[in-house]
């Protein structure tokens, strides 16, 4: 297994959480969003190496969707893989060893890891969320990236009002 240095190939990311539990794409789109955007808020540098773009039903990393659009609804079976240039052969591209990534990513997971795809789904549609403010400019284009500074915003104010509320 090939391990990626920041930021992290999505695939790497996505099989943090696959390997947790079975999950829809709808589910684990939405956690990589979290993902990316809290690394953003928490630490003004994205995680992933590819943009999360605004698409009709939520954000996406098109990497993943193109990797498992064929489990369609279903839960996905396997993890994603990645083809080494150096061997020519089949890896699964995992986070490694950086202990600031994997907590943040094991935070993410303890607190969005319990909701349901729907509920994750009413999180990043609301009216405030990048998802929505990058839908609202652009309706009805498809492939829209979410810009990383809108994220970041976002998620250092999410972070103030979770510091104001404790």
């Amino acid at each position: 297994m090939r391990c990626m240095p920041a930021p992290y190939n999505a695939k790497a990311v996505a099989n943090f959480f696959l390997k947790r539990k079975k999950l829809t794409q709808m589910r684990l789109h939405k956690l990589l969003y979290y993902a990316h955007g809290w690394h953003l808020g928490l630490r003004g540098k994205p995680l992933l190496d590819e943009m999360v773009e605004a698409w009709e039903y939520g954000p996406v990393a098109p990497s993943i969707y193109h990797e498992f659009r064929r489990f369609g609804s279903s839960p996905i079976t396997r993890l994603a893989q990645e083809l080494n240039p150096d061997t020519l052969e089949l890896e699964t591209p995992r986070i490694g060893d950086d202990p600031d990534v994997i907590g943040l990513l094991e935070r993410i997971w303890e607190v969005y890891g319990k909701f349901t795809a729907a509920q994750l789904s009413a999180l990043t549609h609301a009216a405030d969320s990048p998802w929505t403010q990058t839908r609202n400019k652009q309706p009805g284009i498809k492939g829209v990236d979410i810009p990383n500074d809108l994220l970041e915003e976002y998620f250092r104010a999410r972070r103030r009002d979770v510091r104001r509320a404790a």
